[in-house]
C-alpha cells in the first residue's frame, strides 16, 4: 500500500511540475543526458535525464544496481523461508533503489538538485545442503521481499564544455544518496 501511495505522488509530482511549461519556458530542441558510475556502498547508479535548453530546470530518474548481493549458489525460488533452519550459512539484505530527481542549473555548467524515491529491501539466506541435492556444491540461497524505506539524494554536476547545451556535452555528477551512499558517475547528453 506504501509503495502505491508513494508511486501516486510521484506521478501527480512530476503531471504538476511537467504541466508548469509556459512558466518554465521549455521551448526548442531537448536534450537527454545519460550517466553510470559507483557508489561506495557497492552500487552502480545509471542516471536518465532531460531537459530543454531554454531552460535552468532538468528532470530525470536513477536506478541503483547493487553490484555483489551477497547471495551464494544457486536461487531456489520453491523453498520457503523457514525450511531446512540446518541449512543456513549466512544471511543478509540489500535494497535496489530508484528515484525521481529534478536538478537546476545555478551558473555556466553547475546543476544542483536532489531526488525522492523507494528503495525496495531484500533479505536473504544463504543455505549449504549437506547431501548436495539442492544447488550447485550444495549451495544456495532463498529471497524474501521485506518492504522499504523511502530514498532520498542530492547531487552536483558539472557539463564539460560549461555552456551545457550542445550534443555529446560530458558531464561528471556527485551524488549522496541514503540507500547507496557517496557516489561518483560520469555521462553524455544526447
Amino acid at each position: 500500500m506504501k509503495k502505491n501511495l508513494l508511486c501516486a505522488a510521484f506521478l501527480l509530482t512530476s503531471v504538476f511540475l511537467f504541466s508548469q511549461t509556459e512558466q518554465l519556458d521549455v521551448s526548442g530542441p531537448i536534450h537527454v543526458g545519460m550517466d553510470i558510475g559507483f557508489s561506495n556502498k557497492g552500487y552502480i547508479p545509471l542516471g536518465f535525464h532531460f531537459s530543454s535548453y531554454k531552460t535552468k530546470f532538468q528532470f530525470g530518474v536513477t536506478f541503483g544496481v547493487p553490484v555483489d548481493k551477497g547471495t551464494k549458489g544457486e536461487y531456489y525460488s520453491s523453498v520457503n523461508w523457514d525450511e531446512y533452519p540446518e541449512d543456513i550459512v549466512g544471511d543478509g539484505e540489500y535494497y535496489t533503489p530508484f528515484t525521481i530527481d529534478v536538478g537546476y542549473k545555478i551558473y555556466g555548467g553547475l546543476v544542483i538538485g536532489a531526488g525522492i524515491g523507494y528503495a525496495s529491501k531484500t533479505v536473504y539466506r544463504n543455505m549449504y545442503d549437506n547431501l548436495h541435492i539442492l544447488g550447485y556444491n550444495g549451495s544456495y540461497h532463498i529471497t524474501l521481499n521485506d518492504g522499504g524505506v523511502p530514498e532520498y539524494k542530492g547531487y552536483v554536476c558539472y557539463y564539460f564544455p560549461s555552456d551545457y547545451n550542445r550534443f555529446m556535452s560530458w558531464f561528471i555528477k556527485g551524488s549522496y544518496s541514503n540507500a547507496m551512499g557517496g557516489g561518483l558517475s560520469i555521462g553524455v547528453t544526447l
